[in-house]
């Protein structure tokens, strides 16, 4: 889910950036404001659908806490002359299988939501077999978005350069997400960057259906290199007094016999 520009640069993740006045730094919960507006920018339709008309506020709430899917600890802020552009927000499969993550969440939609959870319930429960489905050594790009005053100078994929070093920096193999397919520009952008389609999903909530394409990076994974051994050199005296070099002397399979009084002719 994700609403962002198109064009391109590299960054590392969290540091500064090679340019004017730009910035990338980790979330903090006095940026729930801003992180719940560039959230529901991701999904204008789906997720008032998924999450309830009270989304905006539920988002601004859980993004102050720790440990739950939408903490503001899982987010990434960039700033363009100091002000807020644009927001990643990824999870790895070790926080989505975590039972404590997945509880502490649950018990947050229960308090911000109240009993409208329960008209959210069915729509919320299926969305984890159709979306956000990943696997070990994997990086969710649960949601990604760029300002519209800030679109159309590369943030987006500024922003994808960072969710791909976080995950280096996690030691995953690959980013996943899922993009509305109508979202046409957002899923070139993803294809330039590198990432593919594996399969569309239909999820239907209510009278409406939402299709997704779901879509992965791979990541390139440095081997070290192998130090092979060093041959082992021995010097051996002979039988008949000649010094036979047993290592590095050895050429094209043959043995150098060194004479101990070598003539040159």
């Amino acid at each position: 889910m994700n609403s962002i520009d198109k064009s391109g640069s590299n960054l590392s993740p969290l540091q500064e950036l090679v340019g004017d006045e730009i910035t990338i730094r980790k979330g903090r919960p006095e940026d729930a404001e801003n992180f719940s507006q560039l959230f529901l920018m991701t999904g204008e339709e789906f997720l008032p659908a998924l999450f309830g008309p009270k989304v905006k506020k539920l988002m601004s709430s859980l993004f102050k806490y720790p440990n739950n899917y939408f903490s503001f600890e899982n987010s990434s802020f960039l700033i363009l002359d100091n002000q807020i552009a644009g927001m990643a927000l990824v999870f790895d499969y070790q926080q989505k299988n975590s039972w404590f993550v997945f509880v502490r969440t649950f018990f947050l939609f229960i308090r911000y939501l109240g009993w409208d959870i329960f008209s959210q319930l069915s729509p919320l429960l299926r969305s984890d077999n159709i979306i956000a489905k990943i696997q070990a050594n994997d990086l969710y790009l649960s949601n990604i978005a760029v300002s519209p005053d800030f679109r159309g100078q590369g943030l987006g994929t500024k922003l994808l350069n960072v969710v791909s070093s976080i995950a280096k920096s996690r030691g995953c193999k690959r980013i996943v997400l899922d993009v509305e397919t109508e979202k046409k520009g957002a899923i070139r952008l993803y294809q330039k960057f590198g990432y593919r389609i594996t399969k569309k999903s239909d999820f239907p909530i209510g009278n409406h259906i939402f299709h997704f394409y779901h879509m992965i990076l791979d990541l390139e994974v440095k081997s070290t290199p192998k130090t092979l051994p060093k041959p082992e050199h021995k010097i051996i005296k002979s039988e008949d007094s000649k010094i036979v070099d047993h290592g590095d002397s050895v050429d094209t399979g043959k043995v150098k016999g060194i004479p101990k009084n070598p003539k040159y002719k």
